[in-house]
């Protein structure tokens, strides 16, 4: 069966708020279902390690994480000089939750 993990952002400062005491109102959060295939991949592009690396982090397997509004845009730098490197679907849909993130004020919560 195939494992699903989670990328959520909290569309406003309360939402976010909500986030953190692991309060999840679907409504107000926009989600990005991953599947083992696509976890794999993103491990094999480095994605992972790279945003752990420059953002402190540790977003892996079976560990909830979240990137905050400071730490946004080095994530954003990174994952554009992923796309150079290989222009993937996968990735520019990470991307964009980051700018959601960024526009909103809030956060990126990976939920392995």
């Amino acid at each position: 069966m195939d494992r699903i993990r989670l990328i959520r952002v909290p569309k406003n400062a309360e939402a976010a708020k909500q986030y953190n005491y692991g309060i999840i109102d679907e409504q107000e959060i926009v989600t990005l279902s991953i599947n083992n295939a696509q976890f794999d991949h993103l491990l094999k592009l480095g994605v992972l390690d790279e945003l752990n690396d420059a953002c402190d982090a540790l977003i892996d397997d079976y560990e909830e994480e979240v990137i905050g509004l400071e730490q946004i845009p080095t994530a954003l730098s990174v994952i554009a000089s992923l796309i150079q490197d290989n222009p993937d679907k996968l990735l520019y849909q990470l991307q964009r939750l980051f700018m959601i993130a960024q526009k909103s004020g809030t956060l990126v919560g990976f939920d392995f």
